[in-house]
């Protein structure tokens, strides 16, 4: 039923109030207060206008609790403040945005990176076979990162040590230099 609804749910059951027992899903009954939020790389990030009114899961048929529930508690209980993830989740900031506010808890900043895709347009990822990153240090990889982060490569980077190269970087780095893009086609 929810792909014929074009994968959002637009609450066919919000008013039906069904016992939240097996093998029902469990949702949050979305008010809507959450429109825009301040994303550190894509500055005012504006909420579809397709999930405003989407009652969004917070624990599976199968009884899992979902991801934005669990990150939600997980990052307050550890005290986190800023969140650097892929732009691929950029939308469920809004959830969680939501699950902050009626939870009474401060949610973090958020800095959505842009997806790293191969040709073929797939994500750069396990999931999608991509090759493994080597276990030792690699310096040409760590200026590849560099460069599709849009930070300045200064020629004297190549001639650091592993630890120089690090202070270097933390000095030099400039979120405003991060492409505000969901997404970049690489070589990799």
């Amino acid at each position: 039923m929810l792909k014929e609804m074009g994968g959002i749910y637009l609450g066919h059951c919000r008013n039906k109030n069904i016992p939240p027992i097996a093998p029902h899903v469990v949702r949050y009954k979305n008010n809507n207060h959450h429109t825009s939020f301040i994303d550190l790389n894509f500055k005012t990030v504006l909420l579809p206008n397709e999930f405003k009114h989407e009652d969004f899961v917070l624990k599976r048929r199968d009884q899992i609790f979902s991801y934005n529930l669990v990150t939600v508690i997980d990052d307050s209980e550890t005290q986190i403040t800023e969140v650097v993830r892929g732009a691929d989740i950029l939308e469920g900031t809004f959830r969680q945005l939501e699950l902050y506010d009626s939870l009474k808890l401060s949610p973090p900043q958020y800095l959505h990176l842009p997806l790293a895709l191969e040709k073929n347009n797939l994500k750069l990822s396990k999931q999608n076979h991509a090759p493994e990153i080597p276990q030792t240090y690699n310096q040409e990889l760590v200026l590849n990162a560099l460069k599709f982060l849009g930070q300045e490569i200064f020629d004297d980077y190549y001639h650091m040590t592993k630890n120089e190269l690090q202070i270097a970087m933390i000095k030099n780095f400039k979120v405003t230099a991060i492409p505000h893009t969901n997404k970049i086609v690489t070589d990799y």
